[in-house]
């Protein structure tokens, strides 16, 4: 996953953001905040010392679209990449707090992310396709005249234009047959990376008739005004909810509010499409759903703890990526050769292949407790 920009650029802007840490007082810094350049790479202990100052100081080019949450949780574990040069990933992770996400017009394919461990155990900094980012609507939004899409319904595939601070989604809901692209243009502000709720009873007509139901399995035409053209056919099957409520009738026509889950509708169809009001069946109660995380692989025995009284930078694939925070335990698988020492982090969601590397310098400086385990 490349972006093609010109050689003499000695970094890239999302690439830079990576590499500088969180403070000590569990905030996340202002991402235009100058930024440290690539760490070198890992090598003897000469090396490991070499990194204490950055080698390069370069801003963050203006972020287009930022959102953020004080607590987040995916369904699905999201990818972490250290670099946006390559599609691996070298974690993946679920829940989060204080997360930070921009989006730059520098690569629209990905977006940075930034957030506290949820135990403020430490800070991270990566990169993430920008696919992977699920976005919601903020706020109602009547489109086309008879369309509001749920706030708790994840766009589809939303495609961001930093340029103009904005994201043209593509707006669907089960039961709901478009006439044509039922296509918008959403305003970063109005958009949010967790589900919403937010009121739609002001955005649809308030005249209540009678309640009544749609026909189901038959395709119901719906238009934005009496004897209209068809703007989108309406087809229950399955567990679609069928009732509406009637707002108004003119001859053989009927205007009506239908509501679901997914999202509201309203508009005029047949009459003749409609029938009573059906009750609503008592729900069961729901089973506890399968876990879809993937298993963590199995955390290392550390071999020692430390604790110390300021923050030390850990590093994955020769790039700066996270801080460890004062006074929390840290634990330490190794302390290698080269004068980096592998730690162990279970809760960074790292793959099997990832190493999590602190300067073995640094973690010398700390208070020591020896594991009983070793």
């Amino acid at each position: 996953m490349r972006h093609a920009v010109g050689a003499t650029l000695p970094i890239f802007a999302l690439g830079v953001w990576l590499l500088r840490c969180t403070p000590p007082d569990l905030s996340v810094p202002p991402l235009n905040a100058p930024i440290a350049a690539p760490m070198p790479e890992l090598g003897d202990a000469g090396t490991a010392e070499a990194v204490a100052l950055p080698n390069g100081v370069q801003p963050l080019d203006p972020v287009t679209c930022r959102w953020d949450a004080d607590t987040y949780e995916s369904d699905k574990p999201l990818p972490l990449s250290a670099s946006w040069e390559t599609d691996k990933p070298f974690a993946r992770f679920t829940r989060a707090t204080k997360l930070d996400v921009i989006f730059s017009e520098t690569n629209v394919d990905v977006v940075g992310v930034s957030f506290v461990e949820p135990g403020g155990a430490f800070s991270l900094r990566a990169i993430m396709p920008t696919a992977e980012l699920a976005l919601y609507p903020k706020k109602a939004r009547v489109v086309e005249g008879w369309f509001v899409p749920s706030s708790a319904v994840a766009f589809t595939k939303p495609r961001l234009e930093p340029a103009v601070k904005q994201a043209v989604v593509d707006l669907a809901c089960p039961g709901v047959e478009p006439a044509g692209a039922l296509t918008t243009e959403w305003p970063c502000e109005e958009i949010g990376i967790l589900p919403n709720r937010y009121e739609l009873d002001t955005m649809l007509p308030r005249e209540r008739v009678r309640d009544a139901s749609l026909a189901k399995n038959r395709r119901i035409p719906l238009a934005t005004t009496a004897k209209g053209t068809t703007v989108a056919s309406l087809k229950i099957t399955g567990s679609i909810p069928a009732n509406v409520v009637v707002t108004e009738t003119s001859g053989a026509e009927s205007r009506i509010v239908w509501r679901t889950q997914q999202c509201a509708v309203f508009g005029w169809v047949p009459t003749k499409d409609l029938g009573a009001a059906t009750k609503h069946a008592k729900p069961k109660p729901a089973g506890k759903p399968p876990s879809k995380h993937a298993p963590s692989p199995k955390a290392e025995t550390p071999v020692e703890t430390r604790t110390c009284k300021g923050a030390v930078p850990f590093v994955v694939r020769d790039t700066r990526i996270g801080e460890l925070y004062p006074d929390r335990p840290i634990d330490i698988a190794e302390h290698q050769q080269d004068g980096w020492s592998r730690l162990v982090l279970p809760n960074a969601g790292g793959l099997a292949e990832t190493h999590f590397l602190a300067r073995t310098s640094e973690l010398e400086l700390c208070a020591k407790k020896e594991n009983a385990t070793p």
